[in-house]
């Protein structure tokens, strides 16, 4: 029998930052334990829904039926490596240390450097927005 050598530290930190995943569609880690066999689920209603019309009026079984829809559509899709990850958030943490603003706190002010055209047409919005609803209020109040 062939005992396998012990692995050292740094070859266990390689194997972590190659094999292991982080979420990175924008939700909550956690999201995917309900999420996941929620959308298996409706794929599969729908399919079955599909099914079920199809036998109802065979005439128009082959229109109902294409080929898109013979199996489930929805997918699950891998994160990105925890490697990549981490490389990503050591880039933002560099670009938000190089930027400093004092009333501009984290996050939103790395969306605004990373997307200077977006935050610009959010803040113009937001700005707009603010606005009509304090013109509203006033014609409320009868200023």
């Amino acid at each position: 029998m062939v005992t396998k050598r012990p692995r050292t530290p740094q070859e266990k930190k390689a194997l972590s930052y190659a094999k292991d995943r982080r979420e990175s569609f924008g939700q909550n880690d956690k999201a995917s334990r309900r999420l996941v066999p929620k959308h298996k689920a409706e794929a599969h209603r729908k399919l079955r829904r599909v099914d079920k019309q199809a036998l109802m009026d065979a005439e128009t079984a082959a229109e109902l039926l294409p080929l898109e829809l013979q199996k489930p559509e929805w997918r699950k899709s891998p994160g990105t490596s925890l490697g990549d990850h981490v490389e990503e958030r050591l880039e933002e943490r560099a670009l938000l240390d190089a930027n400093p603003v004092a009333n501009w706190p984290g996050r939103g002010r790395l969306h605004g450097l990373k997307y200077p055209e977006r935050s610009e047409t959010l803040a113009a919005r937001t700005v707009e927005i603010f606005e009509s609803v304090r013109q509203a209020l006033k014609m409320k109040r009868g200023e």
